[in-house]
């Protein structure tokens, strides 16, 4: 049988079908606003909400707990110019923990800022936040990302998937959370901190390098009359893995089976940090 696996550069993480395998490593960012004079007014205003994610390690059965209260701090600013800033920002984007063995997770916030709360079945049951799996907790700059259940099903997979969901907090309750964690924090290889990462742009000198750019892969089962075509491209020896040699090989592949794989197209970058993957 021959399938296609297609590689795809994305601005974050895509939202690929349940039986896709993907890969990925997560992607921050954090907009930059031009300096502007002559403000009007501005506007402060405040929502928190609890964010919990559990997970277990395959081999060691070790229970990851993630527990905790996401800031969303909106600032209105009215210019007498007649523009108007959305000053969005969530914190934190990301919490990363360290496993007993030396290897690290982070789960990435989904974004309910707009008052979806598990309570009220505004979430999913059954969603799936994206998690890293990193090898080392030294080393945060590459980790491979699960976004499926095809990702936790398979053999090789180090992580199993116990649920998540999102309750309303108060600004006291985010504030309890900061005190206690940063009074229990205990330093452990490049864990960027009892309150998380937030993807600072840019970043720091001396700040540890953490994943920030999204590579995934699809695995597509072609139709029949596009395997025989690609296979008039299959190099003498049949090879299960090939490269091909020249651009013109690229495109003709390409040209080959964009009509049919753009019907899956690149997934949504909004409505997977918001709401996860759908399980079902």
């Amino acid at each position: 049988m021959i399938g296609m696996l297609w590689n795809q550069r994305l601005p974050c993480l895509a939202r690929p079908k349940k039986w896709l395998l993907a890969v990925a490593i997560i992607l921050g960012v954090v907009p930059a606003y031009p300096q502007q004079v002559h403000q009007q007014y501005a506007k402060d205003n405040g929502y928190f909400y609890r964010f919990r994610a559990n997970f277990e390690v395959t081999q060691t059965r070790e229970k990851l707990y993630f527990d905790y209260v996401v800031a969303c701090s909106i600032r209105l600013t009215r210019w007498r110019g007649g523009g108007l800033s959305d000053d969005s920002t969530l914190s934190p984007k990301a919490m990363a923990a360290a496993t007993r063995d030396g290897h690290a997770v982070m789960v990435r916030t989904l974004q309910a800022c707009s008052g979806l709360t598990s309570e009220n079945y505004d979430v999913p049951p059954d969603v799936l936040p994206l998690v890293v799996w990193f090898d080392d907790v030294a080393d945060l700059s590459i980790g491979v990302g699960y976004m499926t259940e095809a990702a936790y099903d398979n053999p090789l997979g180090k992580l199993k998937f116990l649920g998540a969901r999102i309750d309303r907090a108060t600004r006291e309750e985010w504030e309890l959370w900061r005190e206690k964690s940063a009074k229990d924090y205990v330093q452990l290889g490049a864990l960027p901190g009892p309150w998380g990462y937030d993807f600072p742009n840019p970043k720091p000198s001396d700040q540890p390098a953490y994943i920030r750019t999204c590579e995934t892969f699809r695995r597509i089962v072609l139709p029949d009359d596009l395997r025989a075509k690609l296979r008039e491209l299959w190099p003498e020896g049949r090879p299960r893995f090939w490269t091909l040699p020249s651009a013109i090989e690229l495109n003709t592949v390409r040209g080959t089976v964009w009509s049919f794989i753009r019907k899956f197209g690149q997934g949504s970058l909004g409505a997977a940090n918001r709401f996860g993957v759908a399980r079902s």
